[in-house]
């Protein structure tokens, strides 16, 4: 991330707020998996249309692709050279972080409805 010393250190928050946030929801979903172990397909949906399931794996899934979105950025900052082919990769990277986010946002809609 090229500018000021702000952005990086905005970027350097955001990547720390989101690993600290991942922390109880990778445990909570390490634990649901392993309690979920075995359950058929009914059981999954019913355990995910519950509100609170839903919204744990939504922020799970969010907060997710947008910890990936961040590290990815600073790789692509320190590996890819030129200009063009830079702003190329952060474009994908931000494009595959919010289509991925918005598809798992999606399935879970569908299976809450």
């Amino acid at each position: 991330m090229s500018g000021s010393g702000k952005a990086a250190t905005r970027h350097f928050k955001n990547q720390r707020f989101t690993a600290v946030l991942l922390v109880p929801l990778v445990l909570w979903f390490v634990i649901t998996i392993a309690m979920q172990s075995g359950a058929s397909h009914d059981m999954m949906t019913a355990f995910l249309k519950d509100p609170v399931n839903a919204a744990l794996m939504a922020l799970f899934c969010l907060t997710g692709f947008a910890h990936f979105a961040l590290g990815l950025e600073v790789v692509i900052d320190d590996y890819v050279t030129g200009k063009t082919l830079n702003g190329l990769c952060h474009f994908a990277n931000k494009l595959f972080s919010f289509l991925g986010a918005a598809a798992a946002i999606a399935a879970l809609v569908v299976i809450h409805f």
